[in-house]
């Protein structure tokens, strides 16, 4: 089997989505059953599900995927659902399943997966968008990079290389996604005008960068955890050469040791650009003289007009 689909994508594109139909069935008759038949399908029961799932409880349920090579794949987080997320339980797993749809389409499913359990008690219905927003422009924007959290869909609409989704949220606005394999492209209508558009790139499973105008979001586990903003600036310009620079200049540099708490000079060195004059305190009776003969050497016509520069050394 891998042979015969080695570097043939369009093959492997094919049985990705009638993987994802084949899933969509299990989700609709199995996981929520609308009849009190018992339905079998590939060897997956439903039975216990049926038994346990009712409008008194509700299902904690996790998404997994096995692969021929033994590998292990966590589809989203743990969801916990009612009876009636059947609808918003579909969409989020097919929109997790397509972030990932290129490893899919290149390596070979052995089994589908679902670990399941039930408590006493309903959640939040999922139709109530149960994410986290950040306000811009005076909008709430969901961070999420799933359709069904920025309202509900209208209309699913194949486009090349990607879907387009048309939402409507609870504010009556429509809401525009371009959704392909790494990125979305998002823009909210208000009475047919674009009031907003902005792009949603997938970084991994849990962190995504949402771009709008000069501006980039960073979102990590559905909270915001960086922000940046590009800034034009001038180029930098060369300045002009002055026309009265001086190059001509000397350094004097001190050398100093401690005597009794106090700095002492016991060396001056003086460079002009070419020669190198010391002076060293050996050679004096006192520091005194010592500086004295220094500062008399560059009190010359020769450096008339030179800049002096001084460092002290301890």
């Amino acid at each position: 089997m891998n042979i015969i689909f080695k570097n043939k994508k369009a093959e492997l594109f094919i049985l990705f989505e009638l993987f994802l139909i084949f899933l969509i069935f299990i989700i609709f008759f199995v996981i929520f059953p609308e009849s009190n038949e018992n339905i079998a399908l590939a060897g997956l029961s439903s039975k216990n599900i049926q038994s346990g799932f009712n409008k008194n409880n509700h299902l904690f349920i996790l998404f997994k995927i096995k692969y021929n090579n033994g590998e292990f794949v966590t589809i989203g987080n743990l969801q916990r659902l009612n009876l009636t997320d059947k609808d918003w339980y579909i969409n989020w797993i097919i929109d997790n399943m397509e972030l990932k749809s290129e490893y899919y389409n290149e390596t070979q499913i052995e089994s589908l997966i679902f670990s399941y359990g039930f408590k006493d008690g309903e959640i939040p219905n999922k139709s109530i968008l149960n994410v986290n927003y950040f306000l811009i422009n005076n909008m709430e924007l969901p961070i999420s990079l799933t359709p069904t959290d920025f309202g509900i869909i209208s209309k699913i609409i194949d486009i090349p290389n990607g879907k387009l989704f048309i939402i409507t949220n609870d504010k009556g606005q429509i809401i525009m996604i371009n959704k392909y394999s790494n990125y979305n492209e998002v823009e909210y209508l208000i009475n047919g005008k674009s009031v907003i558009k902005f792009r949603d790139e997938f970084i991994s499973v849990n962190k995504f960068m949402r771009i709008i105008d000069n501006k980039k979001y960073y979102f990590e586990d559905n909270q915001q955890i960086l922000f940046t903003k590009e800034v034009k600036t001038d180029f930098i310009k060369q300045t002009k050469k002055a026309k009265d620079l001086v190059n001509n200049f000397i350094t004097l540099d001190i050398e100093t040791y401690v005597k009794d708490n106090i700095l002492t000079p016991y060396c001056v060195s003086i460079y002009d650009g070419k020669n190198i004059n010391n002076f060293y305190l050996s050679d004096y009776s006192n520091v005194d003289n010592m500086i004295l003969s220094a500062l008399k050497s560059i009190m010359i016509r020769k450096y008339n007009g030179f800049n002096i520069y001084m460092h002290e050394t301890k």
